[in-house]
């Protein structure tokens, strides 16, 4: 019974030690190392140097977060590895990033997808979960997406019509602007599911729930940016060219084969016909597209859906 007894104390008093040390653990603080390109000072960075204090107080600091602004650690490709290597623990990225860990993720970015920004929220917020997934089976928890904003042909000559794009200069003086925005850009958070291990379960649902409120402050934030840039722009002598007709339809056109010529080599047949579903529902819903940036009286581009076709075996 002597004998019984003492390694009864001697389990108890493990189990406890055990138990010690695992709250111990769990109370530890955890930094996340942050990269991304956004310079300090700037509007991006406002507000998430305040989701990041929002999480140190939330989590009683717990959880901090630390910032490596203004390409500190390089480009959004060193990022990823610098991920993947353990040197970080998450960046915010545009699709640039994203495409490195899952490139399937542009088929948000197609040229002439989107109509209007409001058009390009209800489709993403469709399909968010499913990329989700998708880069959690790679490793990587996907947050609440941001952007960057529609993209815009800047150039140094006037451009009227698809062959005036040929042989403009990316990095010449720019001087026009044509008013049909071509794309929108996306851009999220990604941070390494390693890191998050060492966060308890409680805290890691405090920083999703702040970093979801605090992707829609940005996104707001980008939106007013992007329409003050715009301005200034036009200001320092940027003419925003009203685009043309034929302009609209050929692009539109020339878009629609792309997006099939990628299907099996960017995203699956799958993935093209899941946002071309989720932004015809929005499109039933609203009376149809309503352009952006597009200005009055331009014909509307045809917006009947294209058949998905399967790409060629070979």
């Amino acid at each position: 019974m002597k004998n019984l007894s003492l390694k009864s104390t001697t389990l108890a008093t493990l189990l406890a030690t055990t138990l010690s040390l695992v709250g111990t653990a769990a109370a530890d603080p955890v930094e996340l190392k942050i990269a991304t390109l956004a310079p300090a000072g700037s509007p991006w960075m406002e507000v998430l140097g305040k989701a990041s204090e929002e999480i140190s107080k939330k989590t009683e600091k717990r959880v901090t977060l630390k910032y490596f602004e203004g390409g500190q650690m390089g480009d959004e490709r060193d990022f990823v590895r610098k991920i993947t290597g353990h040197q970080i623990d998450g960046a915010a990225v545009t699709a640039v990033g994203l495409s490195m860990i899952d490139e399937s993720i542009r088929v948000l970015e197609l040229p002439m997808m989107f109509a209007s920004a409001e058009e390009m929220d209800f489709v993403a917020d469709k399909v968010w979960p499913y990329f989700q997934k998708k880069f959690e089976g790679k490793g990587f928890r996907l947050n609440d997406r941001g952007e960057v904003g529609w993209i815009y042909f800047l150039s140094k000559n006037k451009v009227e019509k698809i062959a005036d794009l040929k042989g403009q200069k990316l990095c010449s003086k720019v001087k026009y602007m044509t008013s049909m925005p071509m794309s929108f850009a996306i851009g999220a958070t990604i941070v390494s599911l390693d890191s998050l291990k060492k966060i308890s379960v409680d805290d890691q649902k405090a920083v999703e729930d702040i970093g979801k409120s605090n992707a829609k402050k940005l996104r707001k934030t980008i939106r007013k940016a992007n329409e003050e840039a715009k301005g200034t722009m036009s200001r320092k002598g940027v003419t925003v060219v009203p685009t043309p007709i034929a302009m609209v339809e050929d692009f539109t056109k020339q878009s629609q084969e792309l997006w099939q010529s990628l299907v099996g080599k960017i995203y699956s047949k799958e993935e093209l016909a899941m946002v071309l579903k989720y932004r015809d529902e929005y499109r039933a819903k609203n009376g149809g597209p309503k352009p952006a940036g597009t200005p009055e009286g331009i014909k509307k581009p045809d917006t009947k859906t294209p058949e998905v076709k399967k790409p060629d075996k070979k």
